[in-house]
């Protein structure tokens, strides 16, 4: 006690009488700052074999209504959303199948502008053959 420091008479008694006995760990000052924040951490939870979310066992009535009302669910709501989703895919696939059916006034402007096109790539090819297609086709 002369440096300041009392001496810790009953850990050092049983530590002679049972030199067996685990010693408790020592701990320096930085250490024990720590310690105080980490005693706030809550228990760890048990784990008796159960899962949290696990729900005890229910009774066969209960599970044949809950079965019931799930049927009824599926015809009700799911079934002829199910309907109308496979004919819409159907509409889908033959609007794709099908080409789009231009009227007559369309059909004739289509074939006027491929005829003046055909008569340009005569010209062109007169006049410039590096740019016609035909040069294009066979040189490139």
């Amino acid at each position: 006690m002369e440096s300041g420091k009392p001496a810790p008479k009953k850990e050092a008694k049983k530590d002679e009488q049972n030199p067996t006995a685990a010693k408790p760990a020592e701990k320096d000052d930085a250490s024990s700052t720590s310690l105080e924040d980490d005693s706030i951490v809550p228990p760890a939870p048990k784990d008796d074999g159960k899962k949290p979310d696990e729900k005890p066992p229910v009774k066969a009535a209960e599970l044949r209504t809950a079965y019931d009302s799930l049927k009824k669910k599926v015809k009700e709501e799911y079934e002829p959303k199910l309907q109308k989703l496979t004919q819409l895919e159907r509409e889908v696939t033959e609007l794709k199948q099908t080409t789009p059916q231009l009227d007559k006034a369309q059909q004739e402007r289509v074939a006027a502008i491929e005829k003046r096109n055909q008569e340009l790539e005569a010209h062109i090819k007169f006049k410039d053959y590096e740019e016609s297609s035909e040069y294009k086709e066979q040189y490139w």
